[in-house]
C-alpha cells in the first residue's frame, strides 16, 4: 500500500524544490561545458614577454584572459552549487522516509 502525502502546502514546497535543484545542476553544467569549449586548453596565464598562453603555448589575447578568469571565478563556486543540491535532495529523501 503506497502512502501519498496530501498536504498541498508540503507538495508545493517539495516541488518547488525539485525544480530548484533542476535548475542549479543544469546551470552547473551548463557553466562547466561552456568552459570545456570555449578554453580547452586552460589555464590561461601570463607569459613572458608575449601576453597570455594556455596550458600548451597556445597565445591568448587579453580578452580571452578575461573571460577565462571570470569563468574561473564563478568555477570557485561549484562546491556551493553541490551542497545546495544536497540539501534540496536531502530534504525530499528525509521527508520521504518520514512518510514511512
Amino acid at each position: 500500500m503506497e502512502f501519498r502525502y496530501s498536504d498541498p502546502e508540503a507538495l508545493r514546497l517539495g516541488h518547488a524544490r525539485k525544480i530548484l535543484a533542476y535548475i542549479i545542476g543544469t546551470l552547473m553544467l551548463g557553466f562547466f561545458a561552456y568552459g570545456l569549449l570555449m578554453f580547452p586548453d586552460n589555464p590561461i596565464h601570463p607569459c613572458k614577454g608575449h601576453g597570455y598562453c594556455g596550458k600548451q603555448g597556445q597565445l591568448h589575447s587579453q580578452s580571452e584572459f578575461d573571460a577565462f578568469s571570470r569563468w574561473d571565478a564563478v568555477m570557485a563556486w561549484w562546491p556551493v552549487g553541490i551542497v545546495a543540491i544536497a540539501l534540496l535532495q536531502g530534504a525530499r529523501l528525509v521527508r520521504t522516509q518520514n512518510k514511512h
